[in-house]
């Protein structure tokens, strides 16, 4: 039997049956490989059923009735379509060119002219997240045989009997991220398979070759997990030995590795401390990037994701990373991001350092080794902690200025006697303060 359907652009999942009717009627299930999502624009869930007949002149006795999940679907499958009189001469399919339109009365019989295409559409009798449905055939007249059904899954597979499916159907993943699989066993009876080898094999695409085995668990369920490198596109098969030492294969599902652009960004710990001093880089980029460059503002490089990194000598170093995965690369570089101190040493300028009282002077540090605290002596009694401070003289004399500075590695001390020359306009020797 060959089914062809030149209008058919996507990959789908057909499970078919075969076999007469019971006369009690029959009821089949079809375990689906992931739950329905109803929200899936794709999503189509179709039953075309194949029932021998004899002749009805006027829509007749000879009919099927169907229910889905407990709903009735039809009680006029296979009952009006004309036929030889023989019984059973005649085969009606639902098919290529039939409609999918489910009856407008589920509970009417076969009138004339005909209203049943033996195609219908399944979608308003599974619920969101369902993971099997459940179908109930019976003849009321205990003359027809639905001897062929088949079931037409999109963006879902499925399977019915002993078999194993793969999901999920098709996925998309950025290179270098992991893209996981899970095979599903059942038995005859819908029962889980449990502690089977299953074996999952890349048969086409940029892994291709690449195989691994696992066991099914209480539900079960095997995994795959891979990562790929390189864009394209993979097929993926599993498969089982049965009940009946025959190898069984499931659903074809694919999986698309893209690359995007990656946006570089990292972050460090600590940035700042005395020499020396152990920094650890992380890598925060987005886009899945596989490849790194770090140059570390001292000479040294690496290629690692997250490196450490030994800082020897005090100084600011500025830090960039380059990321890049296939699409191509991005880089991030921070100035002056890594401070690494020494014991500083003290040094210090002042803007004027004579003059007439009242007398303002601007005081700057100049110290090296990159100092975090400062205390000023003015040599009058006061004092301050800011880095640049400035500072009036009211009175006349030569004044001593001290400047300490600290970090974490020490501190150090500058005394500059005399420093400070103030002056008044009276006579010598004739003090004055206004």
């Amino acid at each position: 039997m060959i089914f062809d359907d030149p209008n058919q652009k996507t990959d789908n999942t057909i499970v078919l049956l075969f076999g007469a009717q019971a006369t009690e009627g029959d009821t089949f299930n079809i375990k689906t490989s992931q739950p329905i999502d109803l929200t899936d624009p794709k999503l189509a869930i179709d039953m075309g059923l194949g029932i021998s007949y004899g002749y009805q002149e006027y829509g007749g006795d000879q009919y099927s009735l169907i229910d889905v999940n407990n709903k009735r679907l039809t009680t006029s499958a296979g009952g009006e379509d004309d036929g030889d009189h023989g019984n059973g001469a005649l085969l009606t399919v639902g098919g290529i060119g039939d409609s999918n339109n489910n009856p407008s009365d589920p509970n009417a019989t076969p009138t004339d002219p005909r209203s049943d295409d033996e195609l219908y559409n399944l979608l308003p009798f599974v619920s969101q997240g369902d993971t099997q449905i459940s179908v109930y055939t019976q003849n009321p007249s205990t003359d027809d045989n639905i001897f062929f059904g088949y079931f037409d899954f999109k963006s879902t597979g499925a399977v019915v009997g002993e078999g194993i499916v793969l999901s999920p159907l098709s996925a998309t993943t950025y290179v270098g991220a992991t893209h996981k699989l899970t095979a599903t066993v059942q038995d005859n009876s819908g029962n889980p398979v449990i502690g089977t080898t299953v074996t999952f094999e890349i048969t086409d695409g940029p892994n291709k070759g690449k195989s691994s085995t696992a066991t099914t668990d209480a539900n079960g369920t095997a995994t795959f997990s891979y990562t790929g490198k390189t864009a394209g596109t993979d097929t993926i098969v599993a498969s089982f030995i049965n009940s009946q030492e025959s190898k069984i294969t499931s659903n074809e599902v694919t999986n698309t590795w893209i690359s995007t652009l990656p946006v570089a960004s990292f972050s460090a710990k600590p940035t700042s401390g005395k020499a020396p001093i152990n920094v650890a880089f992380t890598d925060t980029s987005k886009g899945k990037p596989t490849k790194w460059k770090w140059t570390f503002g001292d000479g040294a490089t690496s290629t690692k994701q997250n490196p450490i990194h030994k800082y020897s000598k005090a100084g600011n170093y500025t830090v960039a990373l380059t990321a890049a995965n296939a699409a191509g690369s991005s880089t991030v570089t921070k100035k002056n991001y890594i401070i690494v101190f020494s014991k500083p040493a003290a040094s210090l300028s002042a803007s004027p350092t004579s003059g007439k009282a009242p007398l303002t002077v601007a005081f700057t540090d100049k110290s090296s080794g990159n100092p975090t605290k400062w205390k000023w002596s003015f040599g009058d009694g006061a004092t301050s902690r800011e880095r640049n401070p400035k500072h009036q003289y009211l009175q006349e004399g030569n004044y001593k200025i001290t400047l300490t500075v600290s970090n974490a590695a020490g501190s150090s001390t500058i005394t500059k006697t005399n420093f400070i020359k103030v002056t008044t306009n009276t006579r010598p020797g004739i003090y004055s303060q206004e």
